[in-house]
């Protein structure tokens, strides 16, 4: 959305003196708002999933025994707010130590591994394919997370020491490493699925040839003159 604002703002500022055809403009422009459209459609569409998970989670938490830590009646409405992220939204606590950047860096890692088996055992690789990919997208946004993170301690007022900077580098060494790697596994992968694309192609070219060469030999049924 940040970059089609950037595009209409430049385009207003230049349209006057711009020497593009106004058939190829207006092409672009269409395809500048169908962009926009979906990503208001899947932004809207994630923003009713996360309401539906924040009432499941309610109603969840509701159910806990009452001495259970996530229960309501165990939480300040301090801690409840914050964990919400000062949004308003109320009665959802969510477990210090877990953020979505971590849930995605261990789904990553599962996928990931799970793909790598598969693909030892020359199983479902296009799965495998598809597996990496996944991993890959997700690892690289914990990295775009991470990239933020001193960035959001600044504006809050937070203190970042030089101990707490040096982990999230660290960090970013190693997500930028399990990237490389899973990064070679999906280029493996689909090396093989090209070879095996390659074969079936020579292999459905090859029967007319086979064809000819049995219909050479006279079968055992027909009598010999």
């Amino acid at each position: 959305m940040d970059i089609a604002s950037v595009w209409w703002s430049n385009r207003t500022r230049s349209e006057p003196s711009s020497g593009v055809s106004a058939a190829v403009s207006q092409n672009v422009v269409q395809r500048i708002n169908s962009v926009v459209q979906w990503v208001r459609s899947r932004f809207n569409e994630v923003l009713e999933k996360s309401e539906v998970v924040r009432l499941k989670l309610t109603e969840a938490q509701k159910q806990v025994p009452e001495d259970h830590p996530s229960h309501p009646s165990n939480q300040e409405s301090s801690s409840i707010s914050s964990s919400a992220g000062g949004s308003g939204v109320k009665q959802v606590f969510l477990t210090p130590g877990i953020s979505a950047e971590k849930l995605m860096f261990e789904r990553a890692l599962e996928m990931s591994r799970a793909a790598a088996i598969d693909e030892v055992t020359n199983e479902n690789l296009p799965g495998c394919e598809l597996s990496y990919i996944t991993a890959i997208r997700m690892l690289e946004a914990v990295l775009d997370g991470d990239e933020n993170v001193p960035q959001k301690a600044l504006e809050s007022g937070k203190d970042t020491n030089k101990g707490a900077v040096a982990e999230i580098d660290s960090d970013e060494e190693h997500i930028r490493t399990l990237i490389a790697m899973i990064t070679k596994r999906l280029v493996s992968v689909r090396k093989k699925l090209q070879m095996i694309a390659e074969a079936n192609r020579a292999q459905q070219a090859s029967p007319h040839l086979g064809h000819r060469r049995s219909g050479d030999v006279t079968p055992r049924s027909v009598p010999s003159s």
